[in-house]
């Protein structure tokens, strides 16, 4: 699968928005770019002629990122995967680094992109339909945890024989609010009070999702359910929250037993 497939339409909107000047500066003898963009028509024949023949190249580059920019995501989408084919990168190396950061994330956090507005006239009903399918996950979880405080049993004899603290390591990540979480080939932490909060709540190579955006991450989207696909310690989160949803809130009044029997069956 490609990278670029993880990122959204947007934030590779986004993305050019910032670095337009920067791949400006690296494009230093342009005729190769221009001959790529032309090749996989991602400029009209028009504007390539215009800007091949203007003497200010770097003037020229800058003025059909412009024009890429304004185009609609997944022409942004085609850019960027064409930008970053290996014989661009041989044509101009210091493109690598630009890769890596769109690729691993990292210009999440260093760069705080904001969310770009793409051409699309449905841009704003698109973004407030997510918000609230945001906040009716949220409302969602709140209410099982609810749900789990009130359903909660009894102490028996039984229970109270089982009694006893999980094995490590998992008891240890537990008591610090921290779960280590594993979903494919991808590994990350779980934080119980942020995903309580229904916050994006696991970290992975240096970024922050929702276990959703996770289990996409993880290449595992076609299961749809991140409660199954996302496991700790062989235990999926059904499991957990199934057996005792408090190991993912309240760890000082939950009984220990039903999720040691679960893990020993």
């Amino acid at each position: 699968m490609d990278l670029l497939d993880f990122l959204t339409d947007e934030e590779l909107i986004r993305f050019l928005q910032c670095k337009k000047t920067e791949i400006t500066s690296y494009i230093e003898k342009p005729l190769t770019f221009l001959n790529q963009l032309r090749d996989n028509k991602l400029v009209p024949e028009n504007l390539y002629q215009k800007v091949k023949k203007m003497k200010n190249k770097p003037k020229g580059v800058y003025e059909i990122l412009e024009w890429v920019e304004n185009k609609p995501g997944q022409h942004v989408r085609k850019f960027w995967r064409h930008l970053f084919q290996n014989h661009i990168l041989r044509e101009y190396p210091r493109l690598r680094g630009l890769k890596k950061r769109l690729l691993d994330g990292t210009f999440r956090i260093s760069e705080k992109l904001p969310n770009a507005e793409t051409p699309s006239s449905n841009t704003e009903v698109e973004r407030k339909k997510k918000k609230q399918e945001q906040k009716k996950g949220a409302t969602k979880r709140k209410k099982i945890v609810e749900e789990t405080d009130e359903e909660e049993p009894g102490p028996s004899s039984a229970s109270s024989q089982k009694k006893q603290a999980v094995k490590p390591p998992l008891s240890k990540h537990l008591k610090k609010g921290e779960l280590p979480v594993i979903c494919g080939d991808k590994e990350g932490t779980l934080y119980k009070d942020k995903l309580a909060r229904g916050e994006k709540c696991i970290l992975s190579e240096g970024v922050l999702y929702t276990p959703g955006d996770f289990e996409r991450f993880s290449g595992r989207e076609k299961s749809k359910n991140w409660k199954l696909s996302i496991r700790c310690e062989n235990i999926t989160l059904h499991e957990l929250i199934q057996v005792n949803f408090h190991y993912l809130s309240d760890l000082q009044s939950a009984p220990l037993s039903p999720l040691q029997d679960h893990k020993e069956r």
